[in-house]
C-alpha cells in the first residue's frame, strides 16, 4: 500500500511534497524557504508544548474536580 493511500486509511491527511520543478532553483532562495519553514515548525513546537502543558493541567483539575472533596471519615454503622 502506497504512504497516500495508507494515510487515508489511517484517516490522516497524506503530506504532500512540493513537485521538483516547483522548487526554487537558486541556492539563497532555497535556503530562505528552509529558514522560512524552519521557524514556523519551530513557532508551532512552541504552541504544541503550550498547550500540552494546559491540557495536562484541565486534566489534573478535572480529575480533581470529579474527586470532590474526601475528607470526609467513613463510619461503619456496625461498629457503632
Amino acid at each position: 500500500m502506497k504512504r497516500s493511500s495508507m494515510a487515508i486509511v489511517l484517516g490522516v491527511s497524506p503530506i504532500s511534497m512540493p513537485e521538483p520543478n516547483k522548487l526554487p532553483n537558486d541556492l539563497n532562495t532555497a535556503h530562505e524557504v528552509i529558514v522560512t519553514q524552519s521557524v514556523f515548525i519551530q513557532e508551532l513546537s512552541g504552541k504544541n508544548e503550550q498547550l500540552q502543558k494546559e491540557l495536562a493541567e484541565a486534566q489534573a483539575e478535572y480529575s480533581k474536580l470529579l474527586a470532590g472533596n474526601r475528607s470526609e471519615k467513613f463510619i461503619n454503622p456496625a461498629d457503632a
